[in-house]
């Protein structure tokens, strides 16, 4: 794409658009205005980067002393860790106990317990989760469905928050690769919305939602790719540029609960999108969060879980404070047509 409007990094450019649009998000219902007139505009102040990089590094295999005792490790063929574990020693949360909610008067609330772990995903000093080897990356996400298991009979939690920040904009304070689970006794307002939206459509249709969803976008401009078990596509009303959605082709509401067959498609999927990213965009900061059913809730016929990525490439402003509706300067279509090509030009 050798005209339009430059844009994170000297591979990628935008082509203007004739006029913004609104978008609905068919899900949640929410708006979100896409428009490329926002860029190019002067911008005479930056956000420095500022990201730990601590000597000795407590994620570093020799310095486990630096952390709380391990959890759950997954070792490698000599019997080390290779995954490793460990409450985190910053905790959001603290487990106290069951939450126990007062009332005052219009005001609910009570103590903040939970529980709140650090997932170390390798023993070497690695500033990129996507250099792992997409085994790798497969057993990191075998082990945060380990964890998610095992406390799926402890009623005090209702859902597992499972998230990675890369990239001192996109939230990471240490390099060393990492992610995080956060164990909730409610189920966040997110996931309430999608549960909401899925069982709407499943009562009007008898389909799931997400199903019908990888069969229209299949074809369509905003798709990105697809193995074996697994679909890669950028939302209509994404709210912000590059955001992606990937999904289970075969209907599944558990994250945890995945055939055992397609764990490791999802490590070499992962490989390929996040590679495609870091490529095309040069390094780009983002987030990812996997979406999934509460822990106490049966199998759903209407809910697929999935993993939302999220480029971290612009601000969120008074616009989108105030209004609840993200500005994306980069049409969904554009983007899906440059990562795709980054995709194939890796395989």
């Amino acid at each position: 794409m050798d005209d339009g409007i430059p844009f994170w990094g000297s591979k990628f450019r935008v082509r203007p658009m004739a006029m913004p649009e609104l978008r609905k998000d068919p899900l949640v219902e929410r708006w979100i205005l896409v428009s490329t007139d926002r860029l190019g505009r002067p911008q005479e102040l930056a956000e420095p980067e500022s990201m730990e990089s601590t000597d000795p590094c407590p994620f570093c295999a020799g310095n486990e002393h630096l952390t709380q005792g391990a959890v759950l490790t997954v070792p490698d063929e000599s019997g080390r860790w290779r995954i490793r574990v460990v409450p985190n020693l910053f905790p959001a949360m603290r487990d106290v106990g069951a939450f126990q909610p007062k009332r005052q008067g219009l005001h609910l609330g009570g103590a903040g317990t939970g529980i709140h772990e650090v997932i170390v995903e390798a023993p070497q000093h690695e500033r990129h989760f996507a250099n792992l080897p997409p085994g790798h990356i497969s057993d990191v996400f075998r082990a945060y469905a380990a964890r998610i298991s095992h406390v799926r009979s402890d009623a005090r939690w209702r859902y597992p928050v499972v998230f990675k920040n890369s990239g001192a904009a996109a939230g990471a304070s240490l390099e060393h690769v990492h992610s995080q689970l956060v164990l909730t006794p409610h189920v966040p307002p997110e996931i309430e919305a999608e549960l909401r939206g899925s069982q709407n459509h499943f009562q009007q249709t008898g389909r799931c939602f997400f199903c019908d969803l990888i069969e229209q976008e299949r074809a369509g401009p905003r798709f990105v790719m697809e193995s074996s078990h697994y679909f890669v596509y950028m939302p209509f009303a994404g709210r912000f540029p590059f955001e992606l959605c990937v999904l289970p082709r075969s209907h599944c509401s558990h994250f945890d609960r995945q055939p055992s067959e397609t764990w490791n498609d999802l490590g070499a999927t992962l490989s390929d999108v996040l590679n495609g990213l870091r490529t095309g965009l040069e390094e780009p900061p983002y987030n990812y969060v996997i979406h999934t059913m509460p822990l106490s809730e049966p199998e759903s016929a209407h809910f697929h879980w999935h993993v939302e990525i999220i480029p971290r490439l612009n601000n969120i402003g008074g616009f989108e404070w105030g209004t609840g509706c993200n500005i994306n300067t980069v049409p969904p279509e554009q983007a899906a047509a440059f990562l795709r090509e980054m995709v194939r030009q890796r395989n």
